[in-house]
């Protein structure tokens, strides 16, 4: 059994009762009269030291030592490429950019697409960040068509592909140009990616592509105590927040633009890894999303009808373009899923939804039949 605790910041955590115990017991007292009076043959020292970092950091308990002020000098090194794509970002943006031009390093340039934006974009661009390269689309690109657009007018030697809802801690570029230094073979760096909403927990640790379900970022969900720090090489980058090294991206090439949503990030990660290049994590580089929102409100929702396609034609290009010794497991997986989710919705009388798995797979058949 196990308790749902709300914390400070907008996150829940999941609590056993030893656990619900030790924080009902530390209200109003100090670490001292903690760790002498707490009885419970559960903990011992250490684990009860470890058990009050990670109910701290949850923030359902507060740490009353001062922490400084992270102070950062000033780093200079090859030009970086923000390639930010928007579409509906008129409440994002301003805060996005802010965080790129607050950053400990330089230099800098700040490329925007504008994806066919519903707000008057170019205008308030010009009045507030004029120096920002706007580039505007009278007609909807698909995500990965809109991020090579932004790198084919890039000039630095690294490009960071990030969503227009994200928020950059000040060192996160310059902690992804550090990892960089580890291995010329690397070809994408990702940050630590959390919410916006509950700033001490994983929206993830790049992502990866599974057998079964659908394509996972790592760590999603988890609190950040430090589990992930010492990790290295991962599957894949997510393009929410992930920088690339010109040079090994002109090798493996550009993103797939027959992606329209999902999986091209994937795509371009596995496909680099099948080349000999490699996909690692910047630690301490941290950058916050959105995800859909300030905080969640209520229950997760089905995806949108249009967005359920193009996941399920995504994982299906996937597999088909990519795999070939596994496709076989990967196909017949996502077809029993599928075939699953298909009776569920029309049961439910959710007949759009349905169609949206049979209009993936015609034309994923029409794409790879071609």
């Amino acid at each position: 059994d196990c308790s749902i605790l709300q914390t400070s910041d907008g996150g829940k955590v999941a609590l056993d009762q030893n656990l619900v115990n030790l924080w009902r017991f530390s209200d109003n007292k100090d670490l001292d009269q903690i760790l002498n009076t707490f009885n419970d043959p559960s903990f011992n020292r250490n684990t009860l030291r470890s058990a009050l970092a990670c109910l701290a950091e949850a923030g359902l308990l507060k740490r009353s030592y001062h922490v400084p002020i992270k102070r950062l000098k000033p780093i200079k090194g090859e030009m970086v490429s923000v390639i930010i794509t928007t579409h509906k970002g008129e409440e994002w943006i301003p805060d996005c950019i802010d965080s790129i031009k607050k950053q400990n390093y330089s230099p800098i340039e700040i490329i925007v697409i504008d994806n066919v934006s519903n707000w008057p974009i170019r205008a308030w661009m010009k009045a507030h960040h004029p120096d920002v390269h706007l580039i505007s689309k009278k007609q909807s690109l698909s995500l990965a068509a809109a991020e090579n657009c932004g790198i084919s007018k890039a000039k630095g030697k690294y490009f960071l592909l990030i969503n227009d809802d994200t928020l950059l801690a000040v060192d996160a570029i310059s902690e992804m140009i550090y990892a960089f230094k580890r291995d010329p073979l690397i070809a994408a760096v990702v940050p630590k990616l959390k919410f916006y909403w509950a700033r001490n927990f994983f929206n993830g640790v790049g992502n990866r592509v599974d057998s079964h379900s659908w394509g996972t970022d790592n760590a999603f969900g988890h609190l950040d105590i430090g589990q992930y720090d010492l990790w290295g090489e991962i599957p894949s980058a997510c393009t929410a927040a992930a920088m690339f090294s010109r040079a090994n991206w002109k090798q493996i090439g550009n993103m797939d633009e027959r992606f329209p949503i999902y999986y091209d990030d994937s795509e371009w990660s596995y496909r680099a890894r099948l080349m000999g290049f490699k996909i690692h994590v910047a630690p301490k580089s941290v950058i916050y999303h959105a995800f859909g929102g300030r905080k969640p409100s209520g229950a997760p929702e089905d995806l949108p009808v249009r967005k359920l396609e193009c996941a399920v034609y995504g994982r299906l290009r996937f597999s088909l373009k990519l795999l070939k010794t596994y496709r076989r497991r990967f196909l017949f997986n996502y077809l029993g899923e599928d075939f699953t989710n298909i009776i569920k919705y029309l049961v439910k009388g959710k007949f759009l939804y349905a169609r949206a798995y049979v209009s993936a797979w015609r034309k994923i058949s029409a794409h790879f039949h071609a």
